[in-house]
């Protein structure tokens, strides 16, 4: 069974039946003793299992952060790819594409990108879990890994937007290709808001 306990700033923990009741022994402490308020409400739990969970959190945002890796790499590949094969039957044949056969050419990664996305969410979800255990034991100080996720998220998303092109793409290779990196960007921001 897991205790609940109100802690002062000074590391002093009082035992309480249930959580209610150190709330409420927390508020009467808050008015009776104001230099050690605020008064917390918390459980303490098993180091051990606590030790696990944080592994279990870190294992899964390795997780993300390796299938986010590997999505960008894939685009860059499938763009290279795609740029390659059209400068190859564009010098074999000497066509120029009209911008529905582009089209057909984009929704060709549309597979392989959906196949990335739904790794990514999958992890996503097990992170989610994780966190709401985590939640659960009393434990939410990850503010500042969550901000430091967002900021490598959005780091990740700028350098999206910068990737240039191959100086051996032409025109539509390259609008292709800024097409492709900017569609990479704003997936990887659509993370920070799910």
């Amino acid at each position: 069974m897991t205790l609940w306990y109100f802690v002062n700033q000074i590391g002093m923990a009082t035992v309480c039946a249930d959580k209610s009741d150190a709330e409420k022994e927390a508020s009467v402490a808050d008015q009776a003793w104001p230099r050690h308020a605020p008064h917390v409400v918390m459980q303490l739990v098993d180091a051990a299992q606590l030790d696990s969970e944080r592994s279990a959190r870190q294992a899964a945002q390795l997780r993300i952060e390796e299938l986010q890796a590997q999505l960008v790499r894939a685009d860059a590949e499938r763009c290279m790819a795609v740029s390659n094969a059209m400068r190859r039957i564009q010098a074999r044949e000497k066509l120029t594409y009209t911008d529905k056969e582009v089209e057909l050419i984009m929704l060709g990664w549309q597979a392989e990108f959906d196949k990335a996305k739904a790794a990514i969410i999958e992890a996503q979800t097990e992170n989610e879990a994780l966190k709401a255990k985590l939640a659960k034991s009393g434990l939410e100080k990850w503010r500042a890994v969550r901000e430091a996720v967002a900021a490598e998220r959005e780091a990740c998303a700028a350098l999206c937007e910068t990737l240039q092109a191959p100086d051996s793409c032409t025109g539509v290779e390259r609008s292709l290709w800024d097409v492709a990196t900017m569609a990479c960007a704003d997936a990887i921001r659509a993370r920070g808001s799910q």
